[in-house]
């Protein structure tokens, strides 16, 4: 291959390679692409690789540790870091990598901004642990858990500020439907889902202020509803009633589940 020439297309028979001299390198990057004083015209890469015959476009290869490190870690295959936002550079924050999938729209700004990894496609993020979990999220200054903590699960989500994990379910489509749920969870010969708190109730439902049943539930749905208390009564406490919908076709029902008249004060000995 002869001198790259700048502004015209090159050809190449073989790999180029650029090798750091060992000791006498001076540099953190073997080879740069800068396209920033390039300010004059929007949108500029700075690099770009495109593959072939199921090539990757760009590999990345992480370094060896460090022999001298106190924890030795290899370093990371890639790297990506969303542009600044400043007084020179106002507008929205760029994604650190932006992944999408064959056939599938490019992200907006308005989408990606400011987050770490977004993935469009057919499935936008896919994680599959071998070691650990497939996927892991913390959030609040926690620190990620190591693989024997979250191995065996396919999500594994903690944060010390707000919940772990929070879904969102689909309204439906026409309002006589009922909608999708925020939340599934499905065993096969275990439970669909396991709940455990020491200080406070497993298990919570945010009671309703409506004063009609829902007209939308499925058999074993249950419905918590909180009334204002009686004017004239000595506590004049807001009363809880916990139903649950016996029938959903043709017609939804609900039965009220009694519960015991006693209010026990927190702390005291359950009976």
């Amino acid at each position: 291959m002869p001198d790259v020439e700048l502004g015209n297309t090159n050809t190449a028979d073989n790999e180029t390679t650029i090798e750091a001299q060992g000791d006498s390198f001076i540099g953190d990057s073997v080879f740069r692409a800068d396209a920033r004083k390039a300010e004059g015209r929007p949108r500029i890469n700075g690099l770009r690789g495109d593959g072939i015959h199921g090539g990757a476009g760009a590999i990345g290869g992480g370094g060896n540790p460090q022999q001298t490190a106190t924890v030795p870690a290899a370093g990371p295959g890639v790297i990506g870091r969303g542009g600044p936002v400043g007084d020179r550079h106002p507008g929205l924050r760029g994604a650190g990598v932006i992944g999408v999938g064959t056939g599938f729209r490019d992200a907006g700004p308005e989408e990606s901004a400011g987050v770490g990894v977004f993935g469009i496609g057919a499935s936008g993020v896919v994680g599959n642990g071998i070691e650990g979990a497939g996927v892991v999220g913390a959030c609040g200054l926690i620190l990620v858990p190591d693989a024997k903590t979250t191995g065996g699960v396919g999500v594994y989500g903690m944060s010390g500020v707000g919940p772990g994990v929070v879904g969102i379910g689909g309204g439906p489509i026409n309002p006589e439907h009922r909608g999708s749920p925020g939340v599934v969870g499905s065993s096969g010969s275990g439970p669909g889902g396991e709940f455990d708190s020491e200080e406070t109730g497993q298990v919570r439902l945010v009671p309703s202020k409506r004063k009609t049943l829902p007209t939308l539930g499925l058999r074993g749905d249950l419905w918590v509803q909180i009334r204002p208390g009686r004017a004239g009564s000595k506590l004049r406490q807001p009363s809880l009633s916990l139903f649950m919908c016996v029938q959903d076709s043709p017609d939804v029902r609900w039965q009220k589940v009694l519960l015991d008249p006693a209010r026990l004060k927190g702390g005291t000995v359950a009976p």
